[in-house]
């Protein structure tokens, strides 16, 4: 079963303040920027930037929900990454907040489908602008997506989740094995100097 994005969410545009934004470690507010959405990591309350909630108007049609989805609609990649947690935050402009429709769609299915390549590829058919792409969030909303059974989206998320997690760990693997060549070769290295000093002497 295919479906319209509109049909399953609800799309809303981030908040647009006035100005840079700077932090503010006694703010009352989470904000989430384009920087803070990376394809597999869930977005959460303690790496974000903080401001004041009286530099927000009507803060309340803005707060996110666990289980949003934040969407890039801005750049040559528009990343998604969901809301994981408490977290009594907004989204920044050229950000969307998509919530979805639990009863149709989970929002961990719905990140892992808005970061998959070949959707990525069609939405280059519905931007607009050439110095910077931008997708329309009308147009957002009429991008269709397949839509399986409640079950099978939390199958596909926990594969999604174990394939993630694999990949964090290799890289640890990785990082560890050079350190250790690294540290190995130059001790034989430096070993040889010395004995070639002591054969010279």
């Amino acid at each position: 079963m295919n479906t319209r994005l509109r049909d399953i969410a609800e799309i809303r545009s981030g908040y647009p303040f006035r100005g840079r934004v700077d932090n503010d470690p006694d703010g009352d507010v989470a904000v989430v920027s384009m920087r803070d959405v990376i394809p597999g990591q869930p977005i959460v309350a303690r790496s974000l930037l903080r401001i004041s909630q009286a530099s927000i108007d009507h803060v309340e049609k803005h707060l996110l929900e666990e289980d949003d989805v934040i969407f890039q609609s801005r750049g040559n990649r528009n990343h998604a990454a969901i809301i994981r947690g408490p977290l009594h935050g907004v989204a920044a402009l050229g950000l969307y907040r998509i919530r979805p429709d639990h009863d149709h769609v989970s929002g961990e299915y719905l990140a892992w489908f808005l970061n998959q390549e070949r959707f990525q590829r069609s939405l280059s058919n519905v931007a607009q602008g050439s110095h910077i792409p931008f997708v329309p969030r009308a147009e957002l909303a009429m991008m269709r997506l397949p839509l399986p059974s409640l079950e099978d989206q939390r199958r596909i998320s926990e594969l999604h989740k174990l394939r993630e997690r694999h990949r964090q760990v290799q890289k640890e693997m990785d990082d560890l094995t050079d350190k250790l060549v690294s540290e190995v070769t130059w001790r034989l290295a430096n070993s040889s100097d010395r004995t070639n000093k002591l054969t010279t002497e």
